[in-house]
């Protein structure tokens, strides 16, 4: 009996059916929901009184709050366990790595935290899948009915059929953890079909029988055990499972986050060393400009003739590129000598061989310290040139080196003879590349000392950084330059897109003796020449503005026609692996090397 309700006519006529006289019920609510039912039946009629009822309310009561705190200790317990495993697992992933990579390892032990068969991982645009699982396409319809049922939280179903129109196989229950709702990312953990039999007190099937009152449902009549097997269904996920989803979704998306930040600041320092770096070629590029306006001016003061300048000029050039190159290529570490005799060329000639003094023993640097060194060296022989003792015709700088006790190498750098030195007033860019480079970069010393008569400096390079040279350095004065070697009546196609750069070939190859010399500013010219004209050899500019020649170079060897690459570039990873063979000749051309690699080009067998 109720106390402010009656109860329903058809359980009273079932309870008539199975004999019960007497009925009390006692609900068990759980977090607001019908947990259980506790119910007392008798065969004789029975009145129960006011205390009798309401000692069963409280004992209802009291039992819900016993079964609701035995679950919630159980989910404490199983989140305690969870949280120790996916800390151990979330040690694993990487921050530095892909996470989509480390998630993929780690599925297995992802199922295994909520007793699953199979899991699945959606991230990136990217699918992939382990166990006993369902393929991508299937999937990722049922994780849209997730997005809309459960919108950034966990969704699960136990009877995957009732939510798909075609028959599924083995995988019944689904349970999808969110990593990204913007990005519509997820964890699916798969639970295979559990069959298993339903046992009632009777069938509850009802039948329709006529009465005077009009069509009635007749309840069972017996509790005779009756037996209903379930098939299409997994064994349900439980709030404890739900709790541990919703952990691990917690934990990954800390971590994705973590991530993201990382990427980002990533990002920041990534603009930052550009910026940097766009400044520094700015600068570099201005102070090249300077360099070759004062080697110029320098040039034309000590010249004998027109000839005599044009050659001076076109070596310090050239000497200049080569500089260039190293300081701006790290990989090329070597002899503190050679850099050093590299950038004093650009400042010597026969009438002032003295202008630049070396000394020094064969010290070597690691690649570190030689790319470092080259910009030093770069830069102080540029304010040298723009303002120090290099910018007269009788300054003189000399550089000596050595090795200290402690291993360290010592440089020093005297100038004198050059204009009259006064303190600066700021620090230029150029002297806070110096410094940072040298401190910041190789954790070295940096001294310098604005002297009236001329600039000293020292720099210390760490012993970390030094090794004594076993490589002898060459007797740049004692080798005999080769001799350019004519090409008499050649033909020739040039492929450059510099028209400057172009005119400027085809002179010296005419100097050489060629007499067809023929000049395509892009690849479509070019093979459009080749249609008529057949050249005995060919010089391609192999990057050509945002395209390249590499399709002339295809044609040509379809012709049998030799060619070679000329590039301004100081590698040539950018020249495809079937022309690797391909000699090569850098900008600016030098005449010699020129006609070497052309004659070479003609003599080899089509």
């Amino acid at each position: 009996f109720a106390q402010l309700r009656s109860v329903s006519p058809i359980h009273c006529q079932y309870l008539n059916n199975m004999g019960v006289a007497a009925s009390l019920s006692i609900s068990i609510i759980v977090d607001g929901a019908l947990w259980g039912l506790i119910a007392c039946h008798h065969d004789t009629p029975k009145v129960t009184p006011l205390p009798l009822r309401i000692g069963a309310e409280l004992f209802g009561q009291y039992f819900s709050l016993h079964i609701a705190a035995c679950e919630r200790r159980a989910t404490l317990r199983a989140a305690a366990e969870v949280r120790t495993k996916l800390d151990e697992l979330v040690s694993r992933l990487s921050t530095n790595n892909s996470m989509r990579d480390d998630l993929i390892a780690q599925l297995p032990e992802f199922a295994k935290l909520v007793s699953s068969h199979g899991a699945a991982l959606w991230m990136n645009d990217h699918w992939f899948q382990t166990g006993d699982a369902l393929d991508e396409q299937t999937t990722r319809a049922l994780l849209e009915i997730a997005k809309k049922q459960a919108p950034g939280d966990v969704w699960s179903t136990a009877h995957l059929g009732s939510h798909l129109d075609h028959p599924i196989a083995n995988v019944a229950g689904m349970i999808a953890i969110p990593l990204s709702v913007t990005f519509g990312e997820y964890l699916v953990l798969f639970r295979n079909e559990e069959a298993h039999q339903v046992e009632w007190a009777g069938e509850p099937a009802k039948t329709v029988v006529l009465t005077p009152f009009g069509e009635r449902l007749t309840p069972r009549g017996s509790f005779e055990t009756w037996r209903e097997e379930v098939r299409g269904q997994s064994t349900p996920w439980t709030e404890v499972d739900l709790s541990v989803a919703r952990a691990i979704a917690t934990y990954l998306r800390d971590v994705i986050l973590r991530q993201s930040e990382i990427s980002e600041k990533e990002r920041i320092r990534t603009d930052q060393r550009r910026r940097i770096l766009n400044a520094e070629l700015n600068h570099r590029v201005k102070n090249i400009l300077s360099l070759v306006k004062s080697i110029a001016r320098q040039t034309g003061m000590g010249a004998q003739s027109v000839e005599d300048y044009g050659q001076t000029l076109e070596g310090r050039l050239r000497a200049l590129a080569s500089a260039h190159d190293q300081s701006l290529d790290g990989s090329k570490s070597g002899l503190i000598g050679t850099l050093v005799e590299t950038e004093a060329d650009l400042y010597r000639d026969n009438a002032a061989p003295d202008k630049v003094i070396i000394e020094g023993p064969p010290l070597g640097l690691d690649q570190r310290a030689y790319g470092v060194l080259s910009l030093v060296i770069h830069e102080m022989m540029t304010n040298a040139a723009k303002y120090g003792a290099l910018s007269t015709p009788l300054g003189q700088l000399r550089i000596h080196w050595k090795l200290l006790p402690t291993g360290e190498c010592e440089i020093s750098w005297l100038e004198t003879g050059g204009p009259v030195v006064v303190q600066p007033t700021r620090i230029g860019f150029g002297t806070k590349l110096i410094r940072s480079s040298f401190e910041y970069d190789l954790r070295g010393k940096v001294h310098i000392e604005h002297r009236s008569t001329g600039l000293f400096a020292t720099f210390v390079i760490p012993a970390s950084s030094v090794a004594a040279a076993d490589i002898e350095q060459p007797d740049v004065e004692g080798m005999q330059a080769p001799a350019i070697l004519p090409l008499d009546h050649a033909s020739i196609l040039v492929v450059e897109d510099q028209s400057l750069i172009a005119m400027d070939v085809e002179d010296t190859l005419r100097s050489m003796g060629a007499e067809d010399v023929r000049l395509a500013g892009d690849p479509e010219e070019a093979l459009q020449m080749l249609l008529t004209f057949r050249p005995q050899v060919a010089i391609l500019d192999f990057n050509l503005g945002s395209i390249t020649s590499e399709t002339v170079a295809e044609q040509l060897t379809a012709l049998g026609i030799p060619f070679i690459f000329m590039t301004g570039y100081s590698d040539h990873s950018s020249i495809p692996e079937s022309f690797r063979q391909i000699d090569v000749v850098r900008k600016p051309i030098n005449d010699v090397a020129l006609s070497a690699k052309l004659s070479a080009a003609l003599k080899k067998p089509k």
